[in-house]
């Protein structure tokens, strides 16, 4: 492996305490921040090693893929990420309607499919209950919370297509009553139930007037 990715890397010194583990770093955060550390790095007369890229980034906007691609990393080539202490700076929404998992989530699982690895801190209550899942799956943790995380995206895909196709189905309807209005008169029963009216209280059935 010689690709190591770090997601929120803020004023992380790996890069610069271990050059001797011939690895290309990708340094990934905010442009404030990274522009932050290049001035400190400065002012302390230090030189960011060859190896070392910087990635800014919008967690919540930008695609991780397409930044760190830019930035040189190969995705045929096996990479660590490491992701610690970023999520509590994230928005909430961003979190709960899904975007950083697709944002950063999918681009570093479509990446890792060469045995590459995902380092995430999870809460102790997810830890044991993915502890003795593996155990009862025999089972290793990576294996069970990496197709919990498949299977949670592809899921929010589905609902996504569901929700389209329901939104297309729904204005298709619109668009046929409004073209049966204008093609049908007031009067016609079924014009009248695709409108939701009720044509036996419009008008009274043959025979029935005094």
């Amino acid at each position: 492996m010689t690709q190591y990715v770090i997601l929120g890397s803020g004023f992380d010194s790996f890069a610069l305490r271990r050059p001797d583990f011939g690895l290309t770093v990708f340094e990934v955060d905010l442009a404030a921040t990274i522009d932050l550390k290049r001035e400190r790095l400065a002012a302390a007369d230090m030189t960011p090693p060859d190896p070392l890229r910087f990635v800014p980034i919008d967690f919540e906007r930008d695609d991780l893929r397409t930044r760190l691609v830019d930035s040189g990393l190969d995705p045929a080539e096996p990479s660590f990420f490491n992701w610690m202490g970023v999520s509590y700076y994230l928005t909430e929404s961003a979190i709960v309607d899904g975007v950083v998992l697709h944002s950063v989530l999918q681009p570093v699982l479509r990446i890792a499919r060469h045995m590459s690895t995902l380092s995430i801190r999870l809460s102790d209550e997810l830890d044991e209950r993915l502890s003795e899942e593996s155990r009862i799956a025999n089972q290793p943790k990576s294996l069970l919370a990496r197709t919990a995380l498949e299977q949670f995206l592809a899921g929010r895909r589905r609902e996504r297509f569901l929700a389209r196709l329901a939104a297309a189905a729904a204005a298709t309807e619109t668009d046929a009553v409004e073209l049966a209005a204008e093609s049908l008169p007031f009067d016609n029963e079924s014009l009248a139930l695709a409108e939701g009216r009720n044509p036996a209280a419009e008008w009274p059935a043959s025979g029935s007037e005094s």
